[in-house]
């Protein structure tokens, strides 16, 4: 599911972005279900919505450089229709499994508090926050609203980049690595794109136009209750880190480099976060798998930004991104010593330098968890039960 979610401020030197959920109406907006062939054909449609649409088709295709291969249905929702279609979403039975497990991994490193009910407030959040839906997997493209406003249409700009990077290079992918750490650089790299060419849209709007759509913005951001910061800066980090990659491509190779980083995404947040080692295949290794006293029941790569959030709760945000960004690959191990669950991460810093001034920073960290210890033999090992 690619979504448009509100995000405000977050990591150290990062940019502000996105969108939140849209006032309540009471009626509903659909297009029509014979799609043309072309972006072109979608010019001769009939209808306020419909033109509007066909409108920003050309907006976005233009921007890319690249053709709708067909058109895109945009169907428009009043609040509570839209809240209801996002309730057909919901986890099955693996993916609640799937969500228990990392809530423990990240309630034992101390990135959520006890008494969090991840999923729930995953949902909640969802609920509040999400004004605009493309689904690759069945083309829907929805947004919360009941006509054009210029906030609508920002978001209605943003989800038809996402349907026509899909109908060139599909989003629905199945090739990507099952680490949190690799579907986060993807999603980076696909929420990154459609919040640039939003951005462009937006620079193009009327000044009463661009002043509407920021106070709508303002005023439903407002509205929504964040109330676990770490699970908030994960959902973030695509909308706040991704445009500034996806620049970056682009002011380098134009839109031929950001086409050839979907055929080839990036596979760590540290390529995100400096879009350099992406240029040098710098992605980082899973390294191997650090000695613990048990049996583990989940594994996988924290990768550059979970490094960050590890520390930046216990250190300056300007030291957790000098360790984040010395990040060259990690490995944590998740198990169960009788009623708590410990991690254990190794992880490897680009010199020996940054290795212990990364391992002095845990030493902080370790100090504020419940039972945390570190070790630095040459690669960093940290431990954490709770």
């Amino acid at each position: 599911m690619l979504l448009v979610a509100v995000v405000a401020a977050g990591l150290a030197a990062l940019h502000r972005g996105g969108h939140t959920d849209a006032k309540a109406n009471d009626s509903v907006a659909s297009m029509p279900s014979s799609p043309p062939t072309t972006a072109s054909a979608a010019t001769s449609v009939a209808g306020p919505l419909d033109a509007t649409v066909a409108d920003l088709e050309r907006f976005v295709s233009d921007k890319r450089a690249l053709p709708f291969l067909q058109h895109v249905n945009v169907t428009m929702l009043d609040d509570a229709a839209f809240v209801k279609r996002l309730e057909l979403d919901k986890p099955d039975a693996e993916a609640k499994r799937s969500i228990e497990e990392m809530s423990s991994v990240l309630k034992a490193l101390g990135l959520l508090s006890p008494d969090t009910d991840l999923a729930t407030e995953s949902t909640e959040l969802a609920r509040q926050g999400i004004v605009g839906l493309y689904r690759p997997d069945t083309k829907e493209l929805l947004v919360r609203a009941t006509e054009p406003t210029p906030y609508a249409r920002t978001v209605l700009v943003h989800e038809l980049t996402h349907a026509l990077d899909d109908q060139h290079f599909g989003l629905d992918r199945h090739d990507l690595g099952t680490d949190l750490e690799e579907s986060s650089a993807f999603t980076a790299l696909v929420e990154g794109d459609a919040v640039r060419v939003e951005h462009a849209y937006i620079a193009t709007m009327s000044p009463a136009d661009r002043a509407a759509a920021e106070a709508t913005e303002r005023s439903l951001a407002a509205g929504v209750d964040v109330k676990q910061q770490t699970a908030y800066y994960f959902d973030a980090f695509p909308y706040l880190d991704g445009p500034v990659f996806v620049e970056a491509l682009a002011h380098e190779g134009g839109e031929d480099a950001v086409n050839a980083a979907f055929a080839s995404p990036p596979k760590s947040t540290a390529e995100i976060l400096v879009p350099h080692r992406y240029a040098f295949n710098e992605s980082g290794i899973r390294l191997s798998a650090p000695p613990i006293p048990g049996t583990a029941f989940n594994s996988g790569m924290l990768g550059a930004l979970g490094l960050f959030l590890l520390l930046q709760d216990a250190v300056s945000p300007q030291e957790a991104a000098a360790a984040a960004v010395s990040w060259e690959g990690d490995l944590y191990l998740a198990w169960h010593d009788g009623a708590r669950t410990c991690v254990t991460a190794r992880f490897l810093l680009d010199t020996p330098w940054t290795a212990a001034f990364t391992a002095k920073l845990f030493a902080r960290w370790a100090a504020k968890q419940v039972d945390a210890h570190v070790e630095a033999p040459g690669t960093v090992i940290v431990t954490s039960c709770r």
